[in-house]
């Protein structure tokens, strides 16, 4: 590779260049040379910075850092979801991760304990990992050009790992988003004969896209489902899986959502079989009662598991909304909790009471989309109180509601 890519003239000019418009500087050094510089790599350091500067606070504040593409800070694993991972790991032994993209996972866990043996196809990717770890101080992973199905076909009886990781790209060859573990890549289902030579347990990452009971139908051994929330926005499925196992057992759920101060939302429980059936209020919510809104991580499963029997004191204000009302806040409830000020029709006299007045918009089971509530309640968007719309006791309302 170029000695130029990762020059300290080139993380000069990065760090000299950081707050500029990348696309400018495109324009202002096309066709230039400088001595002990890639240009182009150097102003892709600076598109990626921005890029994962919310994922990757750690790493970003070495100035050494480098991205192998731009596309890779987009599709790394965040420094939050990546320590998640490593935890969920548990006791530290050999891992073998089949995708090693910018390395995130692999690094973090190495900072675990783990002894990690990583493989890219790509070998830009391979020489930014190695480049990075060392800046790091990462101990114990051994990062490999080369393709990881491969390796497991050459070496699966040879190499014994206590874990196999991997995050198959969900990119077709012409860009395209997939889903499906078949059309991801590599094909963990197809991989599955030689990874179960190769460790007895295998972590896979999976779109938060794909319906939960095709994950549990189709992935043998899958012992633990995991529903990755950061900032109350889901980030994926993580599948736990018993690799000798040759059938599907029974899983357990995990619902987990991480806040901005870094604490966790856990809520379990074994998923089952059939669609249960919640307590539904026959009547409109009251001032003064308390309104309990499940995190996206328990929504992407909440046909599954019924919050009126975990938490008694509730009932659900419609079957098709997912909101919950009590006379108590519930402890440990996974989700937003919320004291109701006010319920208004959604009318005319309501538009004149809120008009003018700022408010964070939920509308849940509503018939108006955000931007119709907005424009006929004649009210902005933001400050301190919440401004619910949905559908209770057999029509619409508005619930004033200050968080708790």
């Amino acid at each position: 590779m170029d000695n130029r890519v990762f020059s300290a003239a080139a993380m000069r000019f990065v760090a000299a260049h950081i707050k500029d418009d990348p696309v400018a500087l495109r324009l202002k050094y096309s066709g230039k040379s400088l001595d002990d510089i890639d240009i182009d790599f150097a102003i892709t350091q600076i598109e990626a910075r921005r890029k994962a500067s919310s994922k990757l606070p750690a790493a970003l504040a070495c100035p050494d850092f480098v991205f192998p593409t731009a596309l890779a800070a987009e599709q790394c694993t965040g420094e939050i979801l990546a320590g998640l991972h490593a935890e969920i790991a548990g006791q530290p032994g050999d891992a073998l991760d089949m995708t090693c993209g910018l390395g995130i996972d692999a690094m973090s866990l190495c900072r675990h304990g783990w002894r990690v043996k990583t493989f890219d196809i790509g070998e830009t990717h391979i020489a930014a990992v190695r480049h990075n770890a060392a800046r790091l101080n990462i101990s114990g992973l051994e990062a490999i050009h080369g393709d990881s199905v491969d390796y497991l076909c050459r070496h699966a009886s040879a190499d014994r790992f206590d874990l196999v990781f991997a995050d198959p790209a969900r990119r077709a060859a012409d860009n395209r988003r997939t889903y499906s573990f078949a059309d991801c890549s590599p094909d963990i289902l197809q991989a599955m004969p030689l990874i179960r030579r190769t460790a007895p347990r295998l972590i896979v990452k999976a779109s938060p896209m794909l319906d939960v009971d095709a994950v549990t139908a189709s992935l043998p051994g899958l012992n633990n489902l995991y529903i990755l929330s950061v900032r109350n926005e889901c980030k994926e499925l993580l599948c736990d899986c018993d690799t000798r196992a040759e059938t599907v057992k029974e899983v357990t759920v995990h619902a987990i959502d991480i806040s901005s101060d870094g604490s966790a939302t856990r809520f379990s429980f074994p998923w089952g079989n059939g669609s249960k059936y919640e307590k539904i209020s026959a009547v409109l919510p009251q001032t003064s009662q308390i309104l309990h809104i499940p995190n996206s991580s328990v929504m992407k499963v909440i046909s599954r598991v019924s919050l009126t029997d975990v938490y008694p004191g509730l009932s659900k204000l419609d079957r098709d909304s997912h909101l919950y009302v009590g006379d108590y806040a519930a402890t440990g409830f996974p989700g937003r909790i919320m004291a109701i000020e006010k319920v208004l029709p959604y009318n005319k006299k309501a538009a004149r009471e809120l008009s003018n007045g700022a408010f964070n918009l939920v509308c849940r089971n509503f018939p108006d989309t955000p931007s119709q509530v907005i424009k006929k309640l004649k009210i902005k968007e933001g400050g301190n109180k919440y401004l619910i719309a949905t559908r209770t006791a057999g029509s619409i309302c508005l619930l004033l509601c200050t968080s708790l």
